[in-house]
């Protein structure tokens, strides 16, 4: 098993919808990315959203500047990517390598 959040959508593929009302938010810089809005922003007034050209960001003021920090979406759409995960011969060969192993040493034990 992989409890790795989002592995399924990049070895299967598919669409990820965002919550009525709500947006998913795509990080735009290195210093976000793996950490969501509200952690970065805990007070709903430290960031607001930005738009331009027919796009939605979440930005924030730092000084004089305008930093944009995310890209506000409805959806994200990807295709299957077989490379997220080793093969289905090559996850059953290392499980009944690991079985058996268990085994044995199950089995030594009684001696």
């Amino acid at each position: 098993m992989v409890y790795k959040r989002g592995v399924a959508w990049h070895r299967y593929g598919g669409t990820i919808r965002a919550k009525t009302g709500k947006a998913l938010a795509i990080p735009l810089r290195a210093a976000v990315k793996g950490e969501r809005p509200s952690e970065i922003f805990p007070n709903k007034g430290d960031a607001f959203v930005y738009r331009r050209k027919g796009k939605a960001f979440l930005a924030a003021r730092e000084g004089d500047a305008l930093r944009i920090f995310y890209l506000l979406v409805k959806s994200v759409s990807k295709l299957a990517d077989r490379s997220v995960l080793p093969d289905e011969a090559s996850i059953h060969n290392t499980a009944s390598a690991s079985i058996r192993a268990i085994i044995r040493m199950q089995l030594a034990r009684r001696k």
